[in-house]
């Protein structure tokens, strides 16, 4: 997994930063808040999370790893993709969205286009004590393992299970040997 990328921006659209790094210009989704302030020519670095859906491989990029925490908590809920996760982040600051998690307050989240009140409750009950369980977070590898077996079909939270299993009984297993095995089980 790419953990973070530093360049320069050669490019802001909404919701879109496209980076400079080397020889190679990659196109990052980032928060909105992030394209707001983001201006061409500034050097940025970002915290990535590489996305694996069916034919498409993306990045999303975020401005500190709590920002990217929450985005795979969100991530998490069923019916939750990452374009409503990354929707939910250029609406609130991280620390507005915690205090709404603690809070358990479904307008709050219900008021964010595109976030129904069945979506903000099913994102409220998996967030849950998100403050307290923001340290026990995937590692990148059973991430991506994950991300990787959901886009061939396999249940979120089954997938996530064995992944785990998986991770934790061999010692430095690579991803491709990772979702193999994975497939294997599940």
């Amino acid at each position: 997994m790419i953990d973070s990328i530093t360049g320069k921006v050669v490019s802001v659209s909404p919701s879109k930063l496209i980076l400079q790094i080397g020889a190679f210009s990659i196109n990052i989704d980032v928060p909105a808040t992030l394209s707001d302030s983001a201006k061409t020519g500034d050097a940025v670095k970002l915290f990535t999370y590489l996305i694996i859906k069916d034919d498409k491989i993306k990045i999303a990029g975020f401005e500190d790893e709590e920002q990217r925490k929450i985005f795979l908590a969100i991530q998490k809920t069923p019916k939750v993709g990452y374009k409503t996760a990354l929707i939910i982040l250029s609406a609130m600051p991280n620390t507005k969205l915690i205090a709404t998690v603690e809070a358990a307050d479904v307008s709050a989240l219900s008021s964010i286009p595109g976030i129904g009140k069945k979506t903000a409750e099913r994102i409220l009950f998996e967030l849950k004590g998100l403050k307290a369980t923001e340290s026990k977070d995937l590692s990148p590898t059973v991430s991506d393992a994950v991300n990787a077996l959901i886009s061939l079909g396999c249940d979120r939270r089954r997938s996530q299970k064995v992944a785990e299993k998986i991770f934790q009984s061999e010692n430095e297993i690579d991803l491709e040997t990772l979702i193999k095995m994975a497939l294997a089980k599940l």
